[in-house]
């Protein structure tokens, strides 16, 4: 723990503090930057009046925490739209001009039906609104390909990107509101009335650069499979690996192979270092081979698009060939809290983004715990130093890791140990080789014999991922673990870490602590999801519905299957280990109110109900039933047509009954 600048971290934690209560918590611009203002002015006095003092006191460090949580805060305030004065959130739906000029910003994965690409809303006219927002362009025969830095006017309007319709399901909406994407348009090709090339960015500039490495990639004759790893190493572009390849590397744990991501520029950073290492012995050598590093590794940050995986590992490596450069002691924690808080500064909301967070996290538990696991261990040999070192580098990554991926998705690849020992050694292998091939092929012609073996090697490594992912039986998944239980955990491995590099009182204490923390934890969960819920799903041309009690799941629809939408995620959450398929009921009772359920048929018997719904489009007269059984609620489902839906919706208004309709207002939850 030498030459740990504690200072960093520190800040880097009230850093991180504002951010999370500017998240959650909103205060008016103005008064933030008050606060701010009288914090910045506070801490100059402070340090005015003590910077004589041999020994500085607690005022000067309580003020300067406090400025870089509200520096952190206000970071984060003025990148929301909401206090952008010309954001198009301000604009209501009149205000919306008939014609928006765009600029194309990011390429994104099409869907089925949809190009889609993240646009910029560009001034046009007496108009200043802009923002960023997503764009789906309907596929059809004459469809173009859009790039970054594109210019288009369309005739459309902007649409609001509708949140997750069922309970604990992925939500699409907040996913994008962290990409600073608030609003949608859908248009066909006819509705973009100009095209044009836009000034060339960063952006397009390095999009350019792939798209052109990409071309070459193709040009390989490589396989199908080859090709879409080959681009995914050296490109960080996943779009073309099929599903079934995905499926493979995400189930054996090797997804992050085809991220370019810390793992990768780490390999470059060392092979790098290894190469230019005999500059050192010229004069000003550790300078010279310092800048040659830092600008191969951001010309290979370019090469990947300037993703913010590949930006972060970047960044945190060019500080630590910078250190060097200096010939300064340093320490692995300082490189990475210093790089996690430049980068908290220029783009505050990648602390909610997941490959922030493993990212972050893996490099942390490498460096706190990979060198008191290989001292477990004393290897003679360097084969067995070099397998050693590899096999605690993964435990301490995946113990890193391992609470936050089952937080977010659910499963633990029981077999990642055994991935990483065989296909780590050869990462750097492949990674050099694919780029030695894709950019040598812009210069020369590369000799068949090289592109053969290449192709048998990512073939190799293709079957292998299979393999491991056909071992359904070390997958884990649909693993029960909520946020209170995934920090309770941090807790507990934080203190079981300390207590082992320090056994002291206080560390043992702590960890008793942390463990009775875990247990309350599970205790209160077990209680709080033992409660009954009944829950009326939403899923086109679907009726659905589930009545929880306890562990068990009663499913109302036979025919639906039980590890699907929206069943599956509802289950992981609920902690549901039973599952009981059941008809769906015409008539029943929930939380003291009686329902009853319309289908196609329409028939009804005339007596009192306090809720009906209505599914499977019945041909009824929505007045007369309500006249007839005279109801508090009416709820429509999934299955109905949508013009039913407008009809009966209407008719409740002027009814002044309340209408839930699950395909607007999302599922409808008894309580």
């Amino acid at each position: 723990m030498r030459f740990i600048n504690f200072l960093i971290l520190k800040l880097a934690a009230c850093l991180t503090l504002g951010i999370i209560l500017a998240h959650y918590f909103h205060i008016s611009p103005s008064f933030g930057t008050a606060i701010f203002s009288g914090l910045l002015l506070l801490l100059v006095l402070s340090w005015f009046f003590e910077r004589k003092q041999l020994r500085q006191g607690p005022f000067f460090g309580i003020l300067t925490f406090l400025f870089f949580t509200a520096l952190g805060y206000l970071n984060l305030q003025i990148s929301q739209p909401h206090f952008q004065p010309n954001h198009y959130v301000h604009l209501s739906p009149t205000e919306v001009p008939e014609k928006l000029s765009l600029q194309i910003v990011e390429v994104l994965t099409p869907d089925r039906y949809h190009h889609r690409y993240f646009g910029r809303l560009l001034p046009s006219g007496y108009e200043t609104s802009q923002g960023k927002l997503l764009i789906s362009i309907r596929n059809d025969a004459h469809y173009f390909p859009l790039h970054v830095d594109d210019h288009l006017v369309v005739s459309t309007s902007l649409q609001p990107i509708p949140p997750s319709l069922n309970p604990h399901q992925f939500n699409y909406k907040e996913y994008l509101e962290k990409q600073g994407v608030y609003n949608k348009i859908i248009i066909s090709r006819g509705e973009i009335l100009e095209r044009k090339e836009g000034d060339i960015t960063l952006k397009g500039f390095a999009e350019g650069i792939r798209s052109y490495v990409s071309e070459s990639i193709q040009c390989l004759k490589l396989s199908e499979d080859a090709t879409a790893i080959t681009q995914a190493l050296v490109l960080g572009e996943r779009r073309a690996i099929n599903k079934e390849l995905y499926h493979n590397y995400a189930a054996a744990g090797a997804i992050h192979i085809l991220a370019v991501s810390g793992l990768h520029v780490g390999m470059l950073f060392l092979f790098f270092s290894w190469l230019f290492k005999p500059l050192e012995y010229l004069p000003f050598g550790k300078w010279i081979k310092a800048a040659i590093i830092v600008l191969l590794l951001w010309a290979f940050a370019l090469l990947a698009g300037l993703s913010p995986s590949v930006v972060r590992a970047v960044t945190m490596f060019s500080c630590f060939a910078l250190a060097g450069m200096l010939n300064r002691p340093t320490n692995g924690f300082n490189t990475l809290f210093l790089s996690y808080f430049i980068l908290l500064l220029l783009k505050p909301y990648w602390l909610f983004h997941v490959g922030f967070q493993l990212s972050y996290l893996a490099v942390l538990f490498i460096l706190w715990l990979q060198p008191k696991l290989y001292g477990l261990y004393r290897p003679r040999y360097l084969v067995d130093k070099y397998l050693w070192g590899l096999v605690t580098v993964s435990l301490a990554a995946q113990i890193g890791v391992a609470p936050l991926s089952l937080y977010y998705f659910h499963q633990f690849p029981g077999l990642f140990l055994l991935t990483n020992m065989v296909i780590l050694p050869f990462l750097g292998i492949l990674l050099g080789f694919g780029l030695l091939i894709s950019l040598g092929s812009l210069l020369v012609k590369i000799p068949n014999f090289l592109v053969h073996l290449y192709d048998s090697a990512i073939g190799l490594l293709n079957d292998f991922i299979a393999w491991i992912a056909s071992n359904d039986s070390f997958l884990f998944q649909n693993i029960s673990f909520s946020l209170p239980k995934m920090i309770a955990v941090y807790i507990l491995i934080l203190s079981l870490g300390v207590l082992w590099k320090s056994r002291k009182k206080i560390s043992l204490t702590a960890t008793l602590a942390s463990i009775v923390l875990l247990l309350g934890v599970i205790v209160w969960e077990r209680t709080a999801y033992s409660e009954e819920e009944f829950v009326i799903f939403h899923r086109s041309k679907v009726s659905l519905m589930a009545h929880k009690q306890g562990s068990q799941l009663k499913v109302f629809n036979h025919t639906h299957p039980l590890d699907g939408y929206p069943i599956k995620s509802y289950a992981v959450e609920k902690h549901i280990a039973e599952f009981l398929p059941q008809e769906i009921p015409n008539v029943f009772r929930i939380k003291g109110k009686t329902v009853i359920r319309l289908d196609s048929m329409g028939v009804y018997p005339r007596q009192r109900f306090d809720i009906v719904l209505l599914s499977e489009s019945p041909k009824i007269h929505l007045d007369r039933l309500i006249e007839s059984i005279n109801p508090k609620l009416i709820i429509a489902d999934g299955s109905n047509y949508k013009s039913y839906v407008a009809r009966w919706k209407e008719t409740c208004t002027k009814r002044k009954l309340p209408f839930h309709y699950t395909g607007e207002m999302g599922a409808y939850i008894f309580e």
